[in-house]
């Protein structure tokens, strides 16, 4: 939690989660709540990494779209 970037839109969309489980002392007892909050709202925002080759960075999310895609059963890439 503490590396991820605020700036960053896709973060700054679920905020408020970000910033509920950015203390330590919330880890201690999670609730099936909280850990369904986690799954749905923090695990996808995964920091950025200091990899500046974009077409790699491209290929990864292509990639991740049509796995995607696949095992939802769908032709849609865009939403994945």
């Amino acid at each position: 939690m503490v590396n991820l970037d605020t700036k960053r839109y896709e973060v700054r969309k679920h905020l408020a989660a970000v910033h509920r489980f950015s203390e330590r002392e919330k880890w201690h007892s999670l609730s099936k709540s909280d850990v369904l909050l986690l799954e749905t709202e923090i695990a996808h925002l995964v920091p950025y990494s200091d990899d500046t080759d974009e077409m790699a960075k491209r290929f990864d999310l292509n990639s991740y779209k049509l796995q995607s895609a696949i095992l939802k059963n769908t032709t849609n890439q865009l939403k994945s």
